[in-house]
């Protein structure tokens, strides 16, 4: 008996259930599913662990797998409704195999609620996962900060959900920390980019809760010692409670392979996933990194032009190569 004849008799009469968190991203060419890694063992409830690029008739695949019917059920489903292709059942059941504990489990029984993705995306533009904001912590006006939380709130819905934030005072102004809470509460993954840390105490208690999606990326160009030292001793703290922190150099961008994810690095780089797609500036400017021109292209500005406008024209220089991403 094969491997896959006996993956098959171990979970013919089981449940295929999608884990909870996962998402299918939409872009042009291709559908992006994302999913989740539980580590209780290190304390973290749910972080982003996977990408991968599928087909639709894989994603169809993942449709059935709702926690309602089992492997076996799943498969009449399917060769029924597929019956031009050949050998469908054993490529759904490698494809089962391979994704088994990544992307859906096989519980002993039938799911009370049925288990669905998020489909995030589109097949028009290309909409980004990972973005990067910066935000000016000292200003006081209070449509600033509701603009802000808007344009979070749109990126959210649209699937750009890694984002990496810049800007000093960001923590300590009233208006900003709601913000980040917002950016706490909704987002995949956040990386905060400081060239001094200054983080009160009372401050890093409150983000245990939410160290599992949390990246610091400090650049500290202060040569006194004494400050340097405080910085440390914070940053070790951090390290203590659970958290990653990530020395890095001014100007250079944070990747995702630098993080906690190195056994799935080279899957991340491979969508584009592991840098910023796009740069919102203070002032609102939007731009976009090329790889082969290796400089950022202007595509508008995000408190004159909407966001779908933006992303349609990031769509417009990738379809003219005038933005290159792999």
């Amino acid at each position: 008996m094969g491997d896959m004849s006996r993956f098959y008799e171990s979970v013919k009469n089981k449940y295929p259930k999608l884990k909870d968190g996962t998402r299918v991203h939409m872009w042009p060419k291709e559908n992006i599913i994302i999913g989740p890694i539980y580590d209780e063992a290190n304390g973290y409830e749910k972080s982003i662990g996977s990408v991968d690029s599928l087909s639709w008739k894989q994603v169809v695949v993942l449709a059935e797998c709702d926690g309602k019917n089992t492997t076996k059920d799943v498969l009449d489903i399917l060769s029924n409704r597929y019956r031009n292709i050949p050998d469908m059942r054993d490529k759904v059941m490698e494809f089962f195999m391979f994704y088994d504990n990544e992307y859906l489990t096989f519980e002993d029984e039938a799911q009370t609620l049925s288990s669905v993705f998020e489909i995030t995306g589109n097949k028009v533009y290309l909409t980004p996962l990972y973005f990067t904001i910066e935000i000016d912590g000292n200003d006081n006006r209070v449509q600033y900060f509701s603009e802000v939380i808007s344009l979070l709130k749109c990126m959210y819905e649209k699937g750009c959900r890694f984002i990496e934030v810049i800007g000093e005072d960001i923590l300590k102004n009233k208006d900003m920390k709601v913000v980040f809470q917002y950016m706490l509460d909704h987002f995949d993954l956040i990386i905060v980019t400081k060239d001094s840390f200054t983080i009160e105490r009372s401050l890093i208690r409150e983000l245990d809760d939410y160290r599992h999606k949390v990246i610091w990326n400090v650049y500290s160009e202060n040569d006194n010692i004494h400050v340097k030292l405080k910085e440390d001793i914070k940053i070790t703290s951090l390290i203590k409670r659970g958290h990653t922190v990530v020395r890095g150099a001014r100007g250079k961008a944070i990747k995702i392979e630098d993080m906690r994810f190195k056994d799935i690095r080279e899957r991340f780089s491979k969508y584009g996933a592991e840098w910023s797609h796009v740069y919102i500036s203070s002032d609102g400017s939007v731009k976009s990194y090329s790889i082969q021109k290796d400089k950022r292209v202007y595509l508008g500005n995000i408190f004159d032009n909407s966001v779908e406008e933006i992303f349609l024209e990031m769509q417009n220089k990738i379809d003219n190569l005038e933005i290159v991403y792999q």
